[in-house]
């Protein structure tokens, strides 16, 4: 009889376990829902989540989301298997040389670029690196910032034409959420980590008061993300950030923080002219806040139920302040497109009932934006870029991942944004900008060296004449006799 027990224990345990990772793989739920028991860590409690799905459905099908998990598997498994914490020991690293006092001028490594950041595809289409955040100097339109997973951040003063490095020095290379000052260009926050495939650690917030020159760690410690940043243009010492632990508030210009909501988050907007009213989304429910991000409540009115919801997206537009709009989607589902008029309080849906989502990996590559001047033209990404030019009725294809045509912007769609009139696009292959809507769009990669190499092989005999290098979606490079080739495109 004992033995019986334990056995239907067991059985109930693999049963539950394996109905759970049934659905599709949300690399995204399973560290939120990871809490290690007999496991080393969170890392390898997704491994075991991951591997079980993935034995038992489909690996070869395209654009089914396996590719980000085995990524990631790829850069987490020595740490599940040691079971280190990766963040805290580079974090104990860093506080214990004082890195925040040194200036990225006295670098003394002596490390030099070896590949080109310009180059052109005969066959196939061409990518730089993945993207996960852009931002304009709201005081400047030439001045852009780029937040790359594995890159850190860049910045451009020429409308893109070039690039500069910002975050070399810096122990965390990942950058997700980037934010400047409205009354001084020179106070930029930027948000470490990876928010869309967790490849690389977080540091928390990061803030510089000289434009990027020097940069000092504020916390908050112990995430694993920062995915969004908004500032109180009224006083700019009120900063709130969304994060995989919840949403943070500071009112000393991130020295402190104050943990509000505790949830998993992936989006932050603040109305466009009344700060007072900020929104946030975790996987699947809205929160608004009327008191400046001091508090914040769920939202549910209009909304789907939160049990047919895997992902939120949002957006605002100064073109109508007081309007919200929200996409959902269930796993590989669309679950509809959701507008409020009235600050967020309620929603309604829009008519359009199409499947447009076109993979199985909503989780990682998911977007919605607004123009800044029509509030009826709205864009959706995900695979491909889709717009609306009727409020969310009706959404139309205008690009395709493997055709480069006029509109193309590289597969996986992870930022979209309006700033001054033109569309910001980030993706996997980079940074595109279109002046159109989305009519055409024009690649600003030229210069930036954000390719993400999962192995490197250098020849043994004849190290400066023979380099391969495999990327994340951008094919490969080649360094033979004194050229840079790519190979198989994006």
């Amino acid at each position: 009889m004992k033995i019986h027990s334990i056995k239907t224990a067991v059985f109930l345990f693999v049963f539950l376990f394996f109905h759970e990772v049934d659905a599709q793989f949300d690399l995204h739920r399973a560290h939120k829902q990871a809490r290690p028991g007999q496991v080393k860590n969170k890392a390898q409690e997704i491994i075991l989540r991951g591997d079980a799905y993935w034995n038992a459905h489909e690996r070869l099908q395209r654009h089914n989301g396996l590719k980000p998990y085995e990524r990631w598997k790829y850069v987490w498994e020595p740490y599940a298997e040691t079971g280190r914490d990766f963040n805290r020991a580079i974090l104990n690293f860093y506080e214990k040389q004082s890195l925040q006092a040194r200036s990225p001028q006295t670098d003394d490594s002596n490390w030099q670029l070896v590949g080109n950041t310009e180059y052109t595809v005969t066959g196939g289409t061409e990518g730089k690196g993945r993207i996960n955040a852009i931002a304009v100097d709201p005081s400047n339109p030439h001045t852009i910032y780029i937040g790359a997973p594995a890159g850190g951040l860049w910045k451009s003063t020429d409308g893109g034409n070039t690039w500069t490095p910002l975050t070399d020095q810096l122990p965390a290379p990942g950058v997700s959420a980037i934010a400047v000052d409205p009354s001084n260009s020179n106070i930029i926050y930027i948000g470490t980590g990876d928010d869309d495939a967790l490849i690389s650690p977080s540091l928390g917030v990061f803030k510089s008061t000289d434009g990027g020159q020097t940069w000092n760690q504020l916390g908050p410690n112990n995430l694993d993300f920062v995915s969004g940043i908004a500032i109180n243009p009224n006083n700019t010492n009120i900063v709130i950030i969304t994060t995989d632990a919840g949403i943070y508030r500071s009112t000393d210009g991130g020295q402190t923080w104050n943990l509000v909501v505790n949830n998993y988050f992936r989006e932050l907007r603040m109305h466009p002219t009344n700060p007072q009213y900020v929104y946030a989304v975790s996987s699947d429910r809205f929160y608004r806040s009327t008191d400046g991000g001091a508090t914040f409540q769920v939202v549910s009115n209009g909304l789907p139920s939160s049990s047919n919801v895997t992902r939120l997206v949002m957006d605002v537009t100064p073109a109508a302040p007081d309007k919200v709009y929200v996409l959902a989607i269930n796993d590989d589902s669309f679950e509809g497109m959701y507008i409020s008029s009235n600050k967020g309080q309620s929603f309604v849906r829009t008519a359009e009932n199409s499947d447009i989502v076109a993979s199985q990996q909503g989780w990682y590559d998911l977007c919605l934006a607004v123009s800044d001047t029509d509030p009826d033209m709205i864009f959706y990404g995900e695979l491909d870029v889709w717009r609306s030019t009727d409020g969310g009725n009706h959404f139309y294809q205008i690009n395709q991942w493997h055709t480069m045509n006029a509109s193309y912007t590289h597969a996986d769609i992870h930022f979209m944004k309006f700033y001054n009139g033109k569309l910001y696009v980030g993706s996997d292959g980079g940074i595109y900008v279109s002046q159109d809507n989305g009519a055409h769009f024009t690649d600003l990669n030229d210069d930036l060296a954000i390719s993400q190499h999962y192995k490197i092989s250098v020849s043994n005999n004849l190290a400066d004449q023979y380099i391969y290098g495999g990327l994340q979606d951008n094919g490969g490079i080649a360094l033979n006799n004194q050229t840079w080739n790519i190979y198989h495109g994006a």
